[in-house]
Order: structure tokens, then sequence, then C-alpha cells
């Protein structure tokens, strides 16, 4: 019971040290007499003054031995605060005391060596002079999709450091076999920035496929690409008879592929794929119809962004109408914004 109770006493706080911020003295309860009797021992110190550069301790007049936080790396100075009690186990090997639970306080200057990680956000106070905000390296980035809108507000998320955004203009649509022409989707933008619409595909009178969009305008920002639509195809003819011509597929964009042409008598062709700024097939009869070309990309970034930025989704052209040989739509432009943080 006596043993137990010198152990108790050398781990409930009540040895206060002696000697200096760097080389402490204290004497335990257990009255170690060698080194090797000391080996995996648990000894809890209070120290009299706040611990100085690689402090030591000489427990028992057994001499001097480095305090470490873990094996080989000392204490940093100001680790051991005057009046706090810190647990120490010696391992008599490698000849040194080996702190608890860590480093508990550092209140002078501290240099990370590795790799410092931070899981959601963290405050590091500096000596009451300054504050940082460290925001985790591992935030996902937020990622916001527009297939539709005119004049719309997009905010920005509090903390980006910076935008990607991907865009298409609306697809223009596809003709008819012989009577009406597709229409041109409209203009998307972000900003200052634009990416221009397809054209629609225009009758088998002259079986061409609709332009793609081309020319929009840099804004404020760094580029990263500029594609232009891809063109509709052109339809076939065939003159005064009634043989199957198939109509001219719509233009492919970035995001998707464009609509497939009618391929039979009396087949109407087929809208580009949804939200992708493809342009819309052209209609098959005796003739085919032009397929409508692509809406134009452009990727680029914003650094710094505004905390709000106006934004229009462009719209797919229309089919050239004629009942069953009438083109497929232009799909509708698109805008994909990723934000992304510290």
């Amino acid at each position: 019971m006596a043993a137990v109770a010198k152990f108790r006493d050398d781990n409930n706080g009540s040895i206060t040290t002696g000697g200096t911020s760097t080389a402490y003295t204290a004497t335990s309860n257990q009255a170690f007499d060698t080194l090797a009797h000391l080996d995996q021992q648990q000894i809890t110190i209070v120290p009299h003054t706040t611990s100085g550069l690689s402090p030591t301790l000489n427990l028992d007049i057994l001499g001097a031995k480095p305090m470490r936080q873990s094996s080989g790396v000392s204490l940093p100075i100001g680790s051991l605060v005057q009046g706090t009690p810190y647990r120490f186990t010696y391992y008599n090997t490698a000849g040194e005391f080996i702190l608890h639970d860590g480093v508990a306080a550092i209140p002078g200057n501290f240099s990370i060596g590795g790799t410092f990680t931070v899981t959601g956000q963290a405050t590091l106070i500096s000596d009451g002079s300054s504050k940082w905000i460290v925001q985790s390296l591992r935030q996902a980035p937020q990622v916001s999709v527009f297939a539709s809108g005119t004049s719309q507000t997009y905010t920005t998320p509090v903390g980006a450091l910076y935008l990607r955004v991907r865009m298409v203009g609306g697809g223009g649509g596809g003709a008819a076999a012989a009577t009406n022409n597709g229409s041109v989707g409209t203009d998307t933008s972000f900003g200052t920035w634009t990416a221009i619409h397809g054209n629609g595909g225009v009758t088998a009178n002259t079986s061409t496929g609709g332009g793609g969009g081309t020319g929009g305008v840099n804004g404020t920002g760094t580029l990263i690409a500029r594609i232009n639509g891809g063109q509709g195809s052109s339809g076939g003819t065939n003159g005064a008879t009634a043989a199957t011509v198939p109509g001219g597929a719509g233009g492919d964009g970035v995001f998707g592929g464009g609509g497939a042409a009618g391929g039979g008598t009396g087949a109407a062709g087929q809208a580009g794929a949804v939200n992708t700024g493809a342009g819309g097939g052209g209609g098959s009869n005796g003739n085919g119809g032009g397929g409508g070309g692509a809406g134009e990309y452009v990727e680029f970034i914003i650094t710094s962004p505004p905390a709000t930025v106006t934004y229009t989704a462009g719209s797919g052209g229309n089919d050239g109408s004629a009942g069953s040989q009438a083109g497929g739509n232009g799909a509708a432009g698109r805008i994909e914004v990723i934000a992304y943080f510290q």
C-alpha cells in the first residue's frame, strides 16, 4: 500500500520543480536510485517557471535528461507553462522523458516541418496583434448548373477564391424537308463573357446545314478555351422523285451531340441533346433539310469574383415545321459555374 501511495503522490500534481527554465530539478516520492529503475515509470511535475528552449529534468539527482514531445524531438520554447501539471514517462534506452498528450502550449513561434492539415475551419491567434482564418484545403468546390433564365443573378459563395465557368450558346433548329428553315438559337452570357448561338438549318432547296456559333466576347478574367460550335450537316436532294433522302444531322457541341436527321419518307429530325447547345437534325422526305448548327463553347476563370454576376442561358432554336417532315429543335445552352475555395 505504501508503494501505491508513493506512485499516487508522484502523479497527483504535487511535485513542484526547482532549477531553471531549461534545467529543471525534482524529487520523487518513490526515490528512484538508478536510471534503470526509473525506466518506463511515470512522473507528474508542476513547473515553477515556464520552460525555455529544450528543457531537461534531473529527477532524484540521477542526471539531467531531455524532456521531449516525441522521441528525439525536443520541446519548443514555452511548451511547459508555470503552475500547470505535466505527466512524463522516462525511457532509459533513449535517455529521455516523453510528454504525455503532446505539447500543451506554444506561446512563441511555431515551425511546421511536415504537412499541416486542417479539416473545416481553424482560427490561429498570434500574440494578440493578428488573427488568421485558415479554411480547409479539402473543402469541395461548389458546382452550379443553369440551363434557362434571362438576366438572372448568380451569387458567389462566401469564401470563394475564383470561379471556373464553362458555357455554350443555344443550338440552331433543323430545317424541314422542303418548306421551313430552322430558327437560330440565342446567345449565352455570364457577366461580360458571351457564347454565340448556332444557326438554323436550311431546307433542301439549297440543302445547307446551319453554321455553328462563333465570335463571342472575352470578358473580365482568363480565357481557357473558346471553341466554335459544330456546323449542321447538309440534307440530301433527290429532285422530283419520292425516294427516301436523309436530312442533315445537327451540329455537335462540347457538352453533347447534335440531333439525328430524319432518315425516311416523311421522317422528322431529332432535337439536339438536352441542354448542350447542340443543333437539331433536319427533316427527311424526297429531300432532306439541313441540320442546325451548335452554339459556341467558352471556358474561363474569374479571379476575385464579384458578389453577384448576371447571366443568361441561351435558348435553342425551333425546328422548321412541316408535319412529319419537320426538323428537330436546337438544344438550349448551358452554364456551369464551379466555385473554388482555399
